[in-house]
């Protein structure tokens, strides 16, 4: 192991299989433990310490500086105050996706596989378990082994095919599994989204509410489906700044 480097956990583990005292120690998980708690001294690591440390103070400054002139906006008499919001959520929401990227880098693939090791001990402890959480249909499941956490899957086609019942009915079998689900609509008001949402759960055809044409049965399961709908966790949002209010709305949910 050289000075300074993190150890290759998997050329140790490799190394070390089939001794008793290594097994019983706790194997590959205890050296992986091991290495992550693991404090490193070289002229690297000091040059790295050194560019966080300039990188936390050019941050700091740039907050003082939306600080600065958000109080300036603030007391301009002739800008409206819904503007100086506005634009004050924009830049912090910069400078947040600033800080996100700067601490992602290009980094050695030893580094990933440790990022990957609980990933692969939950799929080993858990068979049977996908990768991502279950969409609620079989089929798709199948093909994309479920939603990662942390990936971005875009559901794509032509207009008025599907595409919003679809990720509506998604939305209701993930919550049903007690997993939140926000709702961002850049187009649909708030209402009609919850309509269409309690209309999916019980399977009521929209268009006879909409039109006039709803029979009592009908209002028998619409009152079931709200009734039911109420108690799942399914956050809705029809503003159109979404980055930021989706940022927001994670903090709410933890």
């Amino acid at each position: 192991m050289a000075e300074g480097k993190k150890p290759d956990e998997f050329a140790l583990d490799n190394r070390l299989s089939g001794e008793s005292e290594y097994t019983s120690a706790g194997g590959l998980q205890f050296v992986i433990e091991l290495s992550s708690s693991a404090v490193l001294f070289s002229p690297q690591n000091a040059i790295e310490g050194l560019a966080e440390s300039v990188q936390k103070t050019y941050q700091r400054r740039q907050v003082q500086g939306i600080a600065r002139s958000t109080e300036q906006d603030a007391e301009n008499p002739l800008r409206p105050i819904g503007e100086t919001i506005i634009s004050l959520r924009e830049k912090v929401t910069q400078i947040e996706d600033d800080v996100e990227n700067s601490q992602r880098a290009m980094i050695h693939v030893a580094e990933i596989t440790r990022e990957l090791q609980p990933i692969l001990t939950r799929l080993s402890d858990h068979p049977g378990e996908m990768l991502g959480f279950s969409t609620g249909f079989r089929s798709l499941d199948r093909l994309s082994s479920g939603f990662p956490s942390g990936s971005l899957t875009i559901l794509a086609a032509r207009p008025s095919v599907g595409k919003t019942a679809f990720g509506l009915d998604i939305a209701l079998r993930v919550s049903q599994t007690d997993i939140p689900v926000a709702v961002f609509s850049l187009e649909t008001p708030r209402d009609m989204l919850q309509l269409r949402l309690v209309c999916r759960q019980r399977r009521i055809n929209l268009a006879s509410l909409t039109s006039g044409h709803a029979d009592a049965g009908t209002w028998r399961a619409l009152a079931r489906a709200i009734a039911e709908v109420s108690t799942l966790p399914i956050y809705v949002d029809d503003r159109p700044r979404v980055r930021a209010i989706a940022r927001a709305t994670l903090e709410t949910t933890k």
